[in-house]
């Protein structure tokens, strides 16, 4: 300190800068040296003064996170908002190393929210980071940003283990915050389920969205404020404790799996007694299913757009009647939907435990079940992980994996 005052007693150019256009009050910031900003921002004609990249001191300050020295040059006339070259605020820079109590000051301070020039925003840098303390605080002063998270588990340029960690911080802030986000996640998930169940939908992009965000909801579920303990806190069979609403708008996207069952077990039976198929039949019912969905989907759309719908879903259900049979088309995506049926049965249950209403659920379409594994016995590893970990399940399907050839059984 004494050293920097000679300097400037004798006059020593603070604005002098190195080959990246760092001055001596970005080398301070930098480096949280508070004490000696004080003096040198008395010197200096420019607090905003940027670097090669367009970066200020208040920017490389709110990254390391040195407090004080950000309250210092925000007093001093910094530009709360200055972006960089490539568009970044300092509140982007903060985020972007999860410096919650920087982002705070600056925040308090009336920062704005923006993006980047690239379209990257604070609280994807919150998220891809797994920054949930200041992913939380961003949400408390930007509200909207809440749902913003919420369907950022759609998102498959979002790591997983960054989403989870980011919600589980963000849930466990208050019940209802926890309500909240399963809630939510709750609907985001039957909204990809039933667009899962369009046949006209991208299987892979919709079976990997679904489960992804079902596997991100159980994960949340599971750090509730309590834990279950028995087989009837379940969201299937009607429970209506608190913890376990939660469930409920999945149960518009079970009832539609039943429903594709039902008509699935219905085509076998049909097949049974006559050798002839009836396509006008199958068409019909299935057209049926799918307008339930695409109406659910397409909530609110114009008259003369739901009868445009309504004429391509029968269109498109008696191609599929007329090209190949019910099972083969929908087979995959039902699978899927049974697997996410399966988590979120099993995350209401101790660890090592079967759900009593899967294994009813089991039982109930166990024809139809055993016939998608009789036609593709690796979906067991795909989507039925249910029979190799519940032992009672697996002997229901034994005789079939043993009626495969050996060499498809090694694979």
């Amino acid at each position: 300190k004494k050293c920097m005052a000679k300097l400037l007693e004798y006059n020593a150019d603070v604005n002098i800068c190195n080959n990246e256009g760092l001055t001596t009050i970005h080398w301070l910031a930098v480096n949280g040296r508070t004490e000696l900003l004080y003096d040198l921002v008395q010197h200096v004609s420019n607090v905003d003064v940027e670097d090669a990249m367009g970066q200020t001191a208040l920017h490389v300050a709110c990254q390391n996170g040195h407090k004080t020295t950000v309250l210092c040059l925000l007093d001093s006339g910094a530009d709360i908002n200055r972006p960089n070259v490539s568009g970044a605020t300092p509140l982007y820079f903060a985020c972007s190393h999860g410096q919650r109590d920087t982002a705070q000051i600056l925040l308090s301070r009336g920062a704005k929210y923006l993006a980047d020039k690239n379209g990257i925003t604070p609280l994807d840098l919150c998220v891809q980071g797994g920054y949930g303390e200041t992913c939380e605080l961003l949400i408390q002063h930007h509200s909207r940003l809440f749902q913003t998270l919420i369907q950022m588990t759609q998102n498959q340029d979002m790591k997983e283990n960054m989403l989870r960690q980011v919600l589980e911080h963000v849930s466990q802030q208050s019940h209802s915050q926890y309500h909240r986000i399963l809630t939510s996640l709750a609907e985001v998930a039957t909204t990809n389920g039933h667009k899962l169940l369009s046949l006209s939908s991208s299987f892979d992009v919709q079976m990997k969205s679904l489960l992804r965000i079902v596997r991100i909801f159980c994960h949340v579920f599971r750090l509730g404020p309590s834990s279950p303990n028995n087989g009837n806190d379940m969201g299937y069979n009607g429970n209506k404790t608190r913890r376990s609403q939660v469930f409920k708008p999945l149960e518009l996207l079970w009832h539609s799996l039943d429903e594709w069952l039902v008509l699935i077990s219905t085509e076998l039976e049909r097949s049974r007694k006559s050798s002839s198929s009836s396509p006008s039949s199958s068409s019909s019912e299935i057209a049926t299913l799918l307008l339930k969905q695409r109406k659910s989907e397409h909530a609110g759309t114009t008259q003369e757009l739901s009868s445009l719908l309504d004429h391509q879903i029968v269109m498109e259900a008696e191609a599929h009647a007329d090209g190949e049979d019910v099972i083969s088309m929908t087979a995959s995506r039902l699978s899927a939907v049974i697997q996410a049926f399966y988590l979120c049965c099993s995350c209401q249950m101790p660890q090592g435990m079967t759900s009593p209403c899967f294994i009813e659920f089991v039982c109930k379409h166990d024809e139809v079940l055993k016939c998608f594994v009789t036609r593709n016995p690796k979906i067991i590893f795909d989507h039925f992980h249910f029979l190799l970990e519940c032992p009672e399940l697996m002997s229901r399907f034994m005789h079939i994996i043993k009626g495969q050839p050996f060499k498809d059984r090694s694979e």
